[in-house]
């Protein structure tokens, strides 16, 4: 049977599970009484967007909406994990100006676009100020696809983790 939407607006209320109300959140990334995961940089917290199921990556339009980034863009295991599911697609090459942004999620707007535009073009021309706004949307569609495969990686190691070792870890 498929949970309803988050009845309680996060931005008001962080207390409290979206799901059931309970207010008991000892453990910060779950819910002690349905089980969900309540992290406040949790999609469902940022977006309202509720998992069809565990495993269900985010709609394109939603990935806009995610401003808060906690993923790990140093460790492999969750990098191969991203690339497997396609999250990892719009990160560019090791190293490049793209991949600098998306490494960092702390770097913002303000920052990228006078770089964006300092960037040459194939045609050797460069960048316009459109280009370089469109190629900023492109930076936050990356975060959002890394965030939201982040956190479904981060749910599949916790569980194996209980399964391994009984209870919550």
């Amino acid at each position: 049977m498929a949970k309803k939407k988050p009845s309680v607006d996060w931005k008001k209320n962080n207390s409290l599970c979206p799901y059931c109300q309970n207010t008991d959140l000892s453990l910060p990334e779950f819910c002690s009484r349905c089980g969900e995961y309540i992290s406040l940089n949790s999609i469902v917290r940022q977006t309202l967007w509720k998992r069809p199921n565990k495993l269900f990556l985010l709609m394109d339009e939603c990935l806009s909406k995610i401003k808060r980034y906690t993923y790990d863009f140093s460790n492999p295991e969750f990098m191969a994990y991203a690339r497997s599911r396609g999250a990892a697609e719009g990160i560019g090459k090791e190293g490049s100006f793209i991949w600098s942004f998306i490494e960092n999620p702390q770097k913002d707007k303000a920052s990228f676009l006078p770089e964006a535009r300092a960037l040459k073009m194939n045609n050797g021309k460069l960048l316009d100020e459109a280009g370089a706004h469109s190629m900023w949307t492109s930076v936050l569609y990356a975060r959002g696809h890394l965030q939201d495969a982040w956190e479904i990686w981060c749910l599949s190691v916790k569980q194996d983790k209980q399964l391994l070792y009984g209870g919550f870890m």
